[in-house]
């Protein structure tokens, strides 16, 4: 995964600075001004209501629970709240250490996991299959983590809906667009004209679909409208932002 900045608008020349996330692990050093400018307001954001609805399905009390790409841990902190015995991982070590103390934490990737087989009873990853290349390796090492029987929580932005570039086609062409296999990009604006771009990897729902029934049985989806969000204001006041996610057992 690779963000691309565009720093200095008031400079005569723009600056472009790549980072290769892979391997340089920086991007912790741009996250609170990613999260204070680029991304929506947290009171806005429909993603940690969709997580508190799937974690309400579970029973999380003294289960064990790794979080694959737990960024900042706040989903962490929720599941330790419900008494789940929480590890986390993520490949930026930056994000590692801003967590340091609060969990075990482990600075990997998703498609080379340090345990051993078998070890978890819940396993969340959360917004960051869209980030990996070799997608089928992240997912068999989830499963390979579980018990058998295990639960696993895959959640991303809607693959339907994730058509933001702004080199797109029209809105009316996304559909001809959604069942590509292809790198897109994201970009949000910082302050003072900045700009963050940001790689992920556009893939239909039924490759996902088809790729996690190899290792798991679907046991629910959740989306936006899981959350009964009826009430006008109440639909408002959220992100337009569409997510999917699957809640599913290890075979």
């Amino acid at each position: 995964m690779c963000l691309k900045i565009f720093c200095s608008a008031s400079s005569p020349r723009m600056v472009s600075l790549l980072i290769n996330l892979s391997s340089e692990n920086k991007f912790s050093q741009w996250w609170p001004e990613l999260i204070r400018s680029a991304l929506y307001p947290p009171e806005s954001e429909v993603l940690p209501l969709l997580i508190e609805n799937i974690f309400s399905s579970l029973s999380l009390q003294g289960k064990t629970l790794l979080d694959a790409g737990f960024g900042e841990g706040r989903f962490a902190r929720l599941a330790r709240e419900l008494g789940a015995v929480v590890e986390g991982c993520d490949i930026d070590r930056g994000l590692v250490e801003l967590v340091a103390g609060e969990f075990d934490t482990i600075e990997c990737s998703l498609t080379s996991l340090t345990w051993s087989d078998e070890v978890f009873d819940i396993v969340l990853c959360s917004d960051v299959l869209m980030y990996i290349d070799d997608v089928n390796l992240a997912i068999s090492e989830l499963a390979r983590v579980l018990v058998p029987g295990g639960k696993c929580i895959v959640g991303m932005v809607h693959p339907c809906f994730s058509d933001w570039a702004p080199d797109r086609p029209a809105p009316v062409d996304a559909a001809r667009h959604y069942p590509l296999h292809e790198e897109r990009y994201w970009i949000f604006e910082l302050d003072k004209g900045r700009k963050i771009r940001v790689k992920q990897y556009h893939r239909p729902l039924h490759f996902y679909l088809n790729l996690l029934s190899r290792f798991f049985i679907l046991d629910q989806v959740f989306e936006r409208g899981a959350l009964n969000l009826e009430d006008h204001a109440d639909r408002e006041k959220y992100n337009p932002v569409e997510y999917i996610f699957f809640q599913l057992s290890r075979r």
